[in-house]
């Protein structure tokens, strides 16, 4: 499927995103962490929009909450247990009470401002909280946006003033955010938790990347798109270096230059007209690229058990590079192991459960 094809390249931008969150949370110097978390807003909207025809759209409530519970229910069970774990590890040296555990386990602790504790039990989870909040909003993206009259040519004129108006509501409000909110974002703050964790801001990087999607089905059968010359491949490669070398290492602050930025690379190599685009697509890198969701949930465990149960109180940040980059690659190594692991073992504990609960179990000749 053609589409499925263009989808490749993403994964292992997925998996180099998971990188950026990890060498952010094992405090290095440099500032990537709010990189990471609006690359991986921006490509959650975008393949959110990519699975709208398997998702369906809903007629009633009932149709609605069941979309939204699958939507939740894919990763929650890995969501609660790297919770219990983190926890666990933490012991008595966190500050938390019952109360916050489970506020963190019904995914409420970004919903409102309660400062620095919406960063306990496993810190990156608050991004799936946030994004727990805003797969209520997604069935009526789906509903807004589903194409109709697709055969006619003014009809499908409109559909293209009215995704990129769209497009540009979102950036608008994203403009907003930076010129108001994220000057008086001090860490903790209201005004931090509204710019930075708030599902109310977050939503408009995760429409802008589902938009982004309609556009990129829109305009890929486009006649400067069929060719596929020399000239053409090498053009696109060069474009594919220029923004990531820009996403990755030009540091302009402001949250809109992140959100365009991003916006161009996840369509760029949507597009898979590079070299680089396609080296990212080969088997090797797309299976690393399949690890990310399981790294993102499980590297801040690994990282918070090395920590604090085996390296502490000689763990230090500021060590030589040479050292970082060890430390680097030993977290990434051991996160992709667990995850793969558990990635596998989840998959047979559900495909167990399910044979059970069909009935099948009883009917398996001895």
């Amino acid at each position: 499927m053609e589409i499925q094809r263009n989808m490749e390249s993403l994964f292992f931008l997925q998996f180099l995103g998971a990188i950026i969150i990890i060498l952010h949370h094992l405090g290095y110097p440099v500032n990537v962490g709010h990189l990471g978390t609006t690359f991986f807003f921006i490509v959650s909207g975008y393949l959110n929009s990519y699975n709208i025809k398997k998702r369906g759209t809903f007629t009633n409530v009932i149709e609605y909450i069941s979309i939204i519970f699958k939507k939740i229910q894919r990763n929650y069970c890995t969501y609660v247990i790297t919770i219990i774990l983190d926890a666990f590890i933490w012991g008595g040296q966190g500050k938390y009470n019952w109360g916050d555990l489970i506020c963190h386990f019904f995914m409420l602790q970004t919903v409102y401002p309660i400062g620095d504790k919406v960063f306990l039990f496993n810190v990156p989870l608050w991004f799936m909280a946030t994004l727990s909040v805003i797969y209520f909003f997604l069935p009526f993206m789906d509903k807004y946006f589903q194409k109709k009259q697709p055969t006619l040519s003014n009809a499908s004129r409109k559909y293209h003033i009215k995704l990129m108006l769209a497009l540009s509501v979102c950036l608008m409000f994203i403009c907003v955010v930076t010129v108001i909110i994220e000057p008086k974002s001090a860490p903790y703050s209201v005004w931090w938790w509204l710019f930075y964790i708030s599902p109310y801001s977050r939503i408009w990087e995760f429409m802008a990347g589902y938009i982004l999607y309609l556009i990129f089905e829109e305009c890929k059968e486009g006649i400067y798109l069929r060719t596929n010359n020399c000239v053409q491949t090498i053009l696109f490669t060069i474009i594919e270096i220029i923004l990531l070398l820009t996403v990755l290492f030009v540091r302009i602050k402001g949250e809109i230059y992140l959100t365009v930025s991003i916006l161009f690379l996840v369509f760029v190599f949507s597009l898979k007209k590079g070299y680089i685009s396609h080296l990212f697509a080969i088997n090797g890198l797309q299976n690393l690229g399949k690890l990310s969701t399981n790294m993102f949930f499980w590297h801040q465990v690994i990282i918070d058990f090395v920590t604090i149960k085996i390296a502490s109180p000689h763990y230090r940040v500021d060590i030589s590079l040479e050292d970082n980059v060890v430390r680097l690659l030993i977290v990434v190594i051991f996160t992709s192991c667990v995850a793969y692991s558990w990635g596998k073992a989840y998959m047979y504990c559900k495909k167990s459960i399910m044979t059970f609960y069909n009935g099948s179990v009883f009917k398996t000749k001895i």
